[in-house]
């Protein structure tokens, strides 16, 4: 956790489930069986790198209540 201006904030990072390289797109996107495994190789990734940082990882899984 931090401290900023005062106010304890524990930054909270958002794995965005729709934002994906376009080479993913051309390969069927979520269309695709691999998909679900390349989304797991980025999560890993963006945890593995912030994870010192940050606690907590969420993914919106519905577009549509955004």
């Amino acid at each position: 956790m931090t401290i900023s201006q005062g106010y304890l904030i524990e930054p909270l990072v958002t794995i965005y489930h729709f934002d994906y390289l376009a080479v993913l797109l051309q390969k069927g996107a979520w269309g695709n069986p691999e998909m679900a495994n390349w989304y797991i190789n980025y999560a890993s990734v963006v945890i593995k790198r912030y994870g010192n940082k940050v606690k907590k990882f969420i993914t919106f899984n519905q577009i549509a209540f955004l």
